[in-house]
């Protein structure tokens, strides 16, 4: 999970990832921890939730599509995400992507999909 540093591997992995990234959250505010520590561990929490769905995917696009990264914009690149926000990276390539790229769609889609069933946008 996102504290122990283990990969949920699997949609449910996500989802009790995220659930217990948000948990904290709620902990913390009722104990009266600082906001922007708490949206700093939440988007730290977030950030490896994202990074543990994407490896696999981006693993196997590399060969397709070559050199590639994610990178976290907004406010999970700031380290200021709030719940229920949107997560707003973007999929850096070495080379442009065409429109009609299926390589490139079905790395948008393996990668957005199970963050999307694991209740992030």
């Amino acid at each position: 999970d996102a504290r122990t540093g283990s990969e949920p591997a699997t949609d449910r992995g996500l989802r009790a990832a995220v659930a217990e990234a948000r948990d904290d959250l709620a902990e913390g505010l009722r104990a009266g921890d600082g906001a922007c520590e708490l949206a700093a561990a939440y988007s730290d929490a977030l950030s490896e939730i994202v990074r543990a769905s994407a490896e696999t995917a981006l693993g196997a696009a590399r060969s397709q599509l070559g050199p590639l990264a994610i990178v976290a914009v907004g406010g999970l690149g700031r380290r200021m995400h709030f719940p229920h926000a949107d997560l707003d990276f973007v999929i850096l390539l070495d080379r442009a992507g065409e429109p009609d790229d299926e390589a490139l769609a079905a790395l948008i889609r393996s990668v957005t999909r199970p963050l999307w069933d694991a209740g992030l946008q």
